[in-house]
């Protein structure tokens, strides 16, 4: 996961190019583009679905984070990858933390 962190980075810091290739189950092999990860989360229709307290697994690069956080609602962020968690605290992410989900026991959210 530690190349999926550096290829965020590579974006971040402005390759635009920046690319992953992502390796399936079947053998096949499919380039991503990066710039996907900070797309605009107003995509995701589900974010309207969402109430009360919510943990944002895998949350990347915090986009679906930002726009829970916008609608008002508390929000902890974990991401297995440092350079992920990173770019969501300088993002404003104040509950973004380094964490695997299989060893995550909880954390406080901050107030604000």
């Amino acid at each position: 996961m530690e190349l999926f962190g550096v290829a965020l980075q590579a974006f971040y810091d402005g390759d635009s190019n920046a690319e992953l290739i992502i390796g399936r189950n079947d053998g096949q092999n499919s380039p991503v583009l990066v710039s996907h990860f900070f797309r605009n989360a107003s995509e995701c229709m589900q974010i309207d679905r969402c109430r009360g307290y919510v943990l944002d697994t895998g949350a990347g690069t915090g986009l679906h984070s930002l726009a829970l956080h916008k609608k008002g609602l508390p929000v902890i962020s974990i991401d297995i990858s440092g350079h992920a968690v990173e770019i969501m605290k300088e993002h404003g992410i104040k509950d973004a933390h380094c964490a695997d989900i299989f060893a995550f026991e909880g954390a406080y959210l901050t107030r604000s």
